[in-house]
């Protein structure tokens, strides 16, 4: 029936070619599309250090905002981007809530810092 190994893999049987043909494109195209377009959360906090009104030291106070979830129609990069986003108009949100939009500044020794981590 066959001659060779050879021939049972790629000579005489095109079906058998055919089909190794099709499971070596698809295999990779579908583990490409599965790691690029997956559902991701950005999870961010915000964390506010001020000085006491008598000056006598500091607190510490930590907000966490709502966690946004991206569908999967964003790649890794484009989630990245969005999370980095959020962080800066919650960052702005906060700076200007705090400072009454710059008409108080900080005091030397407190901060404003909005993190975000994407899952």
């Amino acid at each position: 029936m066959f001659e060779t190994l050879y021939d049972l893999c790629y000579g005489k049987n095109d079906y058998f070619s055919q089909v190794l043909k099709i499971k070596f494109y698809i295999l990779p195209l579908s583990l490409f599309l599965i790691s690029c377009k997956k559902d991701r959360i950005c999870e961010c906090s915000t964390t506010w250090t001020f000085q006491y009104s008598n000056g006598s030291g500091y607190d510490t106070r930590i907000f966490p905002s709502d966690s946004k979830e991206y569908s999967k129609g964003l790649t890794k990069k484009q989630a990245i981007n969005s999370c980095n986003h959020q962080r800066e108009t919650i960052q702005s949100s906060f700076e200007d809530l705090i400072t009454y939009h710059g008409n108080d500044p900080l005091k030397s020794g407190e901060k404003i810092e909005t993190k975000c981590i994407l899952h």
